[in-house]
């Protein structure tokens, strides 16, 4: 995988699939496949262009239902590699079953359930050595906030 030497800039928030809003914080670092006059221009497909261990907390806003499943399972990947020990991954976006959730260009539909299965596959569950690499710390399903319901986690990322 390719990569992307970023001299001199420092990364403590990643917001992932940062669109043309606001970043959600004033010192994030944003990504995304089009260019919105954002730090990174990338395709996250392709992996994210950071070193290891390098950020502190990762933020996505109505942008991880884009994602296919396998590419989920990718991004999780690649989030867990550059994430430093103890790192936030909070999100939200269109709750399942609801029409938004299916909207051309959604790849994916989030509920708890689905994170749940995502988390503890990354947890190895199932396996003879399971390690906690991805913490659920808070899980909701919130209402009218943008007019329809929004699923929203934070997990804790630990090395």
């Amino acid at each position: 995988m390719r990569r992307i030497n970023l001299p001199g800039i420092t990364v403590h928030k990643l917001d992932i699939g940062c669109g043309k809003k606001e970043l959600w914080c004033p010192d994030a670092l944003g990504v995304d496949i089009e260019d919105f006059g954002q730090e990174i221009v990338w395709d996250l497909r392709q992996g994210i262009p950071l070193p290891d261990n390098c950020v502190e907390a990762f933020h996505s806003s109505h942008s991880l239902e884009h994602f296919t499943d396998d590419e989920v399972g990718e991004l999780f990947k690649e989030i867990y590699r550059v994430a430093k020990d103890g790192a936030v991954l909070e999100a939200i976006m269109p709750y399942a079953g609801i029409p938004e959730a299916y909207y051309v260009g959604h790849k994916s539909q989030w509920h708890e359930t689905r994170l749940k299965g995502i988390v503890d596959s990354f947890n190895e569950i199932r396996s003879n050595h399971p390690q906690e690499r991805f913490v659920i710390e808070k899980v909701e399903k919130l209402d009218n906030r943008v007019g329809y319901p929004e699923l929203h986690f934070i997990l804790r990322i630990k090395k």
